[in-house]
């Protein structure tokens, strides 16, 4: 889908994406203002820059499975006006994520304010810069021992966020500097919560 293609449509109100579709534009619904319902289809790999930027009467944004939301490249997630993640028709606040999945992509969670806990398999090699960003209501994260990597502000702001339990196998965090702080419990390495996000003060 091209950049720009029905922008600034005020009476949009509704978007049912086809199973053909492969990515969205950058710019594409930019200024839908009406627009409160949007469907993306397992196809959709790609969602350019600003694609729904203005579209803040967004009440759900739906995908078709966990695996559309973990492998697509948002350049913007449109899921993060809703504050909620809606899987398949129904509101997921207890996130487990299949076997399929090998990467957890860039702002795939972004804001999703609804999860209050995350189940990630043994598949997992990496996890996104701000794969979980703003997902205020997460306690605790299990890393398995498959993951490597963690990029920057994986977890950043996540306020409620207490432990994160990492895996044996994690090569590199990339974080802030100021953010080294960590300790051990139960001799498996715990990382507090300002190593992978900033907390309020």
């Amino acid at each position: 889908m091209v950049r720009q293609v029905i922008s600034s449509c005020s009476a949009l109100t509704k978007l049912i994406f086809p199973e053909n579709l492969y990515s969205i534009g950058r710019e594409a619904f930019d200024g839908c203002e009406s627009l409160k319902y949007l469907y993306i289809p397992e196809s959709v790999s790609f969602i350019g820059k600003q694609a729904f930027m203005g579209c803040e009467k967004l009440e759900t944004v739906e995908f078709a499975s966990v695996e559309t939301v973990c492998e697509m490249y948002f350049a913007f997630n449109p899921s993060s006006y809703t504050k909620r993640l809606y899987i398949a028709g129904e509101e997921v606040s207890h996130l487990v994520i299949p076997p399929t999945v090998s990467i957890i992509n860039q702002d795939a969670f972004w804001n999703s304010q609804s999860l209050i806990s995350v189940e990630i398999p043994d598949t997992v090699t990496e996890i996104g810069m701000r794969a979980f960003f703003y997902c205020v209501n997460l306690k605790e994260i299990r890393i398995p021992d498959s993951v490597k990597k963690i990029n920057w502000g994986a977890f950043f702001g996540c306020e409620s966020l207490m432990r994160v339990f990492l895996g044996r196998g994690l090569q590199e965090i990339d974080i802030l500097r100021e953010f080294r702080r960590y300790k051990e419990k139960d001799g498996s390495p715990t990382i507090g919560a300002h190593l992978l996000c900033r907390l309020k003060s």
